[in-house]
């Protein structure tokens, strides 16, 4: 087996040989995967073994194992070989020239902010596919390489990446009609008394809110707290409280009357949306043509 010039690097074929004889725990299994001879498969291990020095098998009558040393490296190999599997399928079904998009979105962002507008950069970009993955509260994972871009919630971009400012919103005030004061906007005084819906992220919206109207509340913080932005919308609609929320979250509820706005002063949080990618991504073709897009999105 040769070495290929100025790299340590086996043959592929070798690398799926050993692989799929040691998931299988059979040569003969991994002969019948990989459509080749069972002498095939023993051989391309064989010579794997010559190339790297190291045994990395062992052989009896009742299967096929790997050693120590042959599962510490096909713990490193085997995502190797899956990511060269994808990356090679894409190309091949030329998806690669524009792309398939894998981004990170909070899930309520994602459900009402951006799916709602998706339909207009997939009639811009047709060829580009858009793959949605939601980070669930958690941080999402940029060192991922499968992963193209994310769109996170924050008052600062981290140097490390690239960043565009996609939407900085404002919080309103908003309640089902049932609980709302006879005439609108309500008085400062009437949200003294009002029941209250919290969102956990923003344990400050409702005391800076009060604060802007100079309305003084010793039990402010009392009231249900929710998680995610669908969760304290439906909260609001179920007739729970009052609740701080983006126009993007409430406009379609309150033009269908389900929800009312009781003030048009708001709550303006320090953090944006903002969308991050890699330096090594962000001139990709289908990165590039979703930052231009998102970044007009936002101020629509």
């Amino acid at each position: 087996m040769k070495r290929t010039a100025r790299r340590q690097l086996p043959a592929i074929g070798h690398l799926l040989a050993l692989e799929s004889a040691a998931r299988l725990g059979s040569i003969t299994l991994a002969s019948q995967e990989l459509a080749l001879t069972q002498s095939a498969v023993s051989k391309q291990i064989s010579e794997l073994e010559d190339y790297v020095g190291v045994r990395l098998a062992e052989r009896s009558p009742s299967g096929f194992a790997a050693t120590p040393a042959g599962r510490a490296y096909l713990a490193k190999v085997a995502p190797l070989l899956g990511q060269l599997e994808q990356a090679t399928i894409e190309l091949m079904t030329a998806r690669q020239a524009q792309g398939t998009l894998h981004l990170s979105v909070p899930p309520s962002l994602a459900q009402l902010w951006l799916l709602p507008r998706l339909a207009e950069f997939q009639r811009l970009h047709p060829a580009i596919t858009v793959d949605i993955t939601t980070s669930g509260g958690f941080p999402a994972d940029m060192d991922d390489p499968a992963l193209d871009g994310a769109i996170v919630f924050s008052r600062a971009i981290d140097s490390a990446y690239v960043g565009d400012l996609v939407l900085r919103p404002a919080y309103l005030p908003v309640c089902a009609p049932s609980l709302a004061p006879p005439k609108l906007p309500a008085p400062p005084e009437w949200f003294a008394q009002a029941p209250l819906v919290h969102l956990s992220g923003s344990t400050q919206a409702w005391p800076s809110f009060l604060a802007q109207l100079k309305v003084q509340r010793p039990n402010v913080m009392e009231g249900p707290r929710y998680s995610l932005l669908t969760l304290s919308l439906q909260a609001a609609l179920a007739g729970l409280g009052c609740a701080l929320l983006p126009d993007y979250v409430t406009h379609g509820d309150i033009a269908e009357g389900r929800l009312v706005r009781l003030s048009e002063a708001a709550y303006q949080p320090a953090e944006s949306y903002w969308f991050i990618c890699r330096p090594d991504r962000a001139d990709a073709p289908a990165v590039a043509a979703f930052r231009a897009w998102v970044r007009q999105a936002g101020v629509r």
